[in-house]
């Protein structure tokens, strides 16, 4: 993804659907894309959200890779070198300064290293849950790229969040494991905001408002 990249026009609506869903800009919000089983797009979806939300206003944006695979984000960007997590939930009072810049203007990246394990360093959900609350006094939006939904760091971290949008793949995710997805990130506290169907014959997501 080069400089100034624009991403598809649906990322766009789907930033004012949340925007008008009761997380207006003036306010902090947190939105986690999380999804039945790897390989629905995930990763792509939450890094297109982040880049659509830092191109739509002129305030500040942080993708947070929780992820529990390569950060996404940085192999698009190129990044290399200390992606700041690890040492952010070690000591989340002041964690803007593990943040890094992205080529794209006003998002930021927060993202584990290569080698990291994610399961063991967000073992402690209350660090978790600090490092949210500190990271929400820099960033006017912030999105979490989470796990799948059998994940326990999903399930931890999912009702901390403002919001979360589950990413189904067309053609292959089961209407069962959605809605198995969706009833355990009820359990986890999670408010659940719609789905995302992603990977159709067009490659781009559509916002649903889905009642499963």
């Amino acid at each position: 993804m080069p400089r100034g990249a624009r991403v598809a026009e649906e990322y766009y609506g789907l930033v004012y659907s949340l925007r008008s869903s009761g997380m207006p800009t003036a306010a902090p919000a947190s939105v986690g894309v999380t999804s039945c089983d790897s390989g629905a797009g995930v990763s792509t979806v939450a890094l297109n959200l982040a880049v659509a939300a830092a191109q739509t206003d002129e305030q500040q944006v942080l993708l947070v890779d929780l992820s529990t695979t390569r950060s996404a984000a940085s192999s698009r960007f190129s990044m290399k070198g200390d992606l700041g997590l690890r040492e952010a939930l070690a000591d989340p009072v002041a964690p803007g300064r593990f943040v890094r810049a992205t080529p794209i203007a006003r998002l930021s990246l927060l993202a584990f290293n290569e080698g990291d394990d994610p399961r063991a360093l967000c073992g402690d959900c209350s660090r978790v849950s600090d490092l949210l609350r500190a990271l929400e006094a820099d960033f006017s939006f912030i999105v979490v790229d989470l796990p799948s939904t059998d994940s326990s760091l999903c399930f931890a971290t999912a009702g901390l969040l403002k919001g979360v949008l589950l990413v189904m793949e067309a053609e292959r995710t089961r209407c069962e494991a959605a809605v198995r997805a969706k009833q355990r990130l009820i359990h986890a506290h999670a408010n659940v905001l719609g789905v995302i169907l992603n990977k159709q014959q067009q490659h781009i997501p559509d916002w649903l408002d889905a009642r499963l």
